[in-house]
């Protein structure tokens, strides 16, 4: 057909094998309307609805490419305010809240009068069970809870939901730090024993049965009964915990932290990339949080490193994959030297070299996305 309509060989075989390539992988137009109706839908509400476009992904979770630490931290780099956890006014789900708040920043006091913050929900409590989650909301209709013994006997919480709450630091508004919410939760629990047992003799028979946590919780009772305030933990110590036991902070991020160290404060933070020429060198770090390998990507693994700032795209070609292989693919934390891509307004950092320096997070269980 081409050829009968003047078409040179050359050409129609060009053409011909363009559209083999592109039948591969294309999508047929039903497919490409229905998602194109999406990405609009999607991209209207995050235009003019950024605070519950937020919070329904949340919600949503698990799903998609990005997780909730991924999604608070753009929410909050689009300064949309992020409130904490906690049991004196989340529920279940994330929600959202009208007003100023006091840890607003100037620009999230300005952003709040047309939009509300996003209150994360009791769901992103690890190892917390939805009915004990339902029961804190429940309770708290009725009035707000004085202090964490109210909490625990109004809510109904057994042992195990209590250790999760205060380990995910959502008691804080009424115990204070995470040791003072620990140090309370045994003195309840002493409470409860010498309730059961009627007296503080119960002290040396549990000690002698090997029940050395309920002479702890006595002990705690005790040193509550004096006065007795414990430190609270360190900046690092606080960030390590909000990841393993909610799987995202609101506290500083990890880079920020790092960066006035060695090697890192020689490192271009992903908002300054911008200003580097095309074909520059450059040294970037940032906590990896997906490893991709396309089917039509000829083997090119990409990476995401998200630092303070923004996320930071990779490209590894397969000879520096074999040379860092082991690096590529288990590194939590990765300092990328390399060569800078820019085509309009996307960046590439094309590697030449990796670098593992997951030691610096203390043991921090941070998730990546990988090869999915």
């Amino acid at each position: 057909g081409m050829l009968a309509r003047n078409y040179s060989p050359d050409f129609a075989e060009r053409l011909f094998e363009q559209m083999k390539g592109f039948g591969s992988y294309g999508f047929p137009e039903s497919h490409a309307a229905s998602f194109a109706l999406l990405v609009y839908v999607s991209s209207w509400l995050k235009c003019h609805y950024p605070a519950a476009f937020y919070t329904a992904l949340i919600n949503s979770q698990p799903m998609g490419f990005y997780s909730p630490s991924q999604l608070v931290q753009d929410a909050r780099r689009h300064n949309i305010n992020v409130l904490p956890i906690d049991v004196q006014y989340s529920n279940w789900d994330c929600s959202l809240e009208f007003g100023e708040h006091e840890n607003n920043t100037a620009k999230q006091k300005s952003a709040s009068n047309k939009q509300p913050a996003i209150r994360l929900g009791l769901r992103s409590v690890k190892g917390l069970a939805e009915e004990a989650g339902q029961g804190i909301a429940n309770a708290r209709c009725k009035r707000a809870f004085s202090n964490l013994a109210d909490m625990v006997e109004r809510a109904g919480l057994d042992q195990h939901n209590r250790r999760a709450l205060l380990r995910a630091n959502a008691c804080a508004s009424l115990t204070g730090h995470r040791h003072q919410a620990h140090w309370q939760n045994l003195a309840i629990e002493a409470t409860r024993v010498m309730q059961n047992t009627g007296s503080e003799s119960y002290t040396k028979e549990a000690a002698d049965n090997g029940a050395a946590a309920t002479l702890d919780s006595i002990n705690a009772r005790r040193a509550l009964d004096d006065g007795i305030v414990l430190s609270a933990p360190s900046e690092m110590q606080d960030i390590r915990a909000d990841y393993v036991y909610t799987g995202l902070t609101l506290r500083r991020h990890p880079m920020q932290v790092l960066r006035s160290q060695q090697p890192f404060n020689r490192c271009t933070r992903c908002v300054d990339l911008a200003q580097l020429p095309h074909k520059r060198y450059a040294m970037v770090a940032g906590i990896v949080t997906g490893r991709q390998r396309p089917g039509t990507a000829s083997g090119v693994i990409f990476l995401t490193l998200e630092d303070e700032t923004g996320n930071i795209n990779v490209v590894v070609w397969k000879q520096r994959q074999e040379q860092f292989r082991e690096v590529l693919l288990k590194s939590k934390l990765l300092l990328v030297k390399g060569v800078l891509e820019k085509k309009g307004t996307v960046i590439h950092v094309i590697a030449g070299q990796l670098q593992d320096h997951s030691d610096k997070l203390q043991g921090y269980l941070l998730p990546s996305r990988d090869f999915h």
